[in-house]
């Protein structure tokens, strides 16, 4: 890793926002191909991602640490990507996307990321799930007075 840096920045001397982003790339993919596995994710900038509407995905994708251009999150919007349809992309997806060998692997490393967290930690049903499925009608201004002498449970919130 510090040959490649070094060579980046004797590449792009005066870019170091370049050389910074091609340094992260590197160690993504070093430390993906060394330990088997890809650097941890910050929890909260996982569900910041995963969460992102079309509209906010570059923002979530900087705070998860990944920077990519104004084209490729263009070409992220034009396939109408956001947060949730991230973790089901592939390479194939994402080369039928447009996006660019650099970016296209360091979204690769975030999906596996993601998708790595996702199996961790299932996401939970909502408790209050079920109430979705009771029946309801609406009760405003219903004397529920005769329901309940009835037997019905009613909940009126």
């Amino acid at each position: 890793l510090q040959q490649n840096r070094a060579s980046l920045q004797m590449f792009a001397p005066h870019r170091p926002d370049v050389v910074q982003h091609m340094t992260r790339v590197l160690e993504c993919l070093n430390t993906h191909e060394q330990a088997g596995r890809t650097p941890q994710l910050d929890p909260a900038a996982a569900e910041a991602v995963l969460s992102a509407s079309i509209d906010t995905l570059s923002a979530a994708l900087g705070q998860a640490g990944l920077v990519l251009s104004e084209s490729t999150i263009q070409r992220l919007a034009d396939a109408e990507v956001d947060g949730a349809s991230l973790t089901h992309l592939d390479n194939d997806a994402l080369v039928e996307a447009g996006i660019p060998v650099g970016p296209r692997r360091m979204l690769l490393c975030l999906i596996d990321q993601l998708q790595q967290l996702q199996a961790q930690h299932p996401t939970q049903p909502n408790p209050f799930s079920l109430l979705l499925d009771l029946p309801h009608v609406w009760t405003e201004g219903v004397d529920l007075s005769q329901w309940e002498e009835a037997g019905v449970t009613v909940w009126d919130f």
